[in-house]
């Protein structure tokens, strides 16, 4: 119980007058698809990722923001392409601590999407954000 009081105060913080019906959409969403399985569970997560990207895309529509747009762009590409895919794969698993630690998956995702080298390294610390609330 805890936990979803926790994760509908992060949607409160993020969306803020959003009515609580549409978080209770959006939770209810993400329970659907179930709980991230383990990083070392390569074609799992990305099966889960793929997943998430229409959630994200919707989620992203409700907001004034860039960064969730291009979080979901990030992750349909990275999803969609293989080499995309070994990129951010390969920076999800050097991130075991959280951080994320620039490495040549940055400058692939950079290519693939468009987006400047510290936007891709902010993209990606949302995604394992994202990754480890719904854990």
């Amino acid at each position: 119980m805890l936990k979803i009081l926790q994760l509908i105060a992060t949607l409160r913080g993020i969306f803020g007058d959003l009515p609580i019906g549409m978080i209770l959409q959006i939770i209810q969403r993400l329970a659907s698809i179930g709980l991230p399985p383990p990083i070392e569970q390569e074609e799992n997560l990305r099966h889960w990722c793929t997943s998430l990207v229409p959630i994200l895309d919707d989620m992203a529509g409700l907001t004034s923001t860039e960064i969730d747009d291009q979080v979901a762009m990030l992750l349909r590409v990275a999803v969609e392409d293989n080499d995309a895919w070994a990129a951010l794969y390969g920076l999800l698993s050097l991130a075991g601590d959280g951080r994320v630690r620039a490495d040549g998956g940055v400058q692939v995702l950079s290519d693939k999407v468009g987006f400047d080298l510290a936007t891709i390294l902010m993209i990606v610390q949302a995604i394992i954000k994202i990754i480890e609330m719904l854990r």
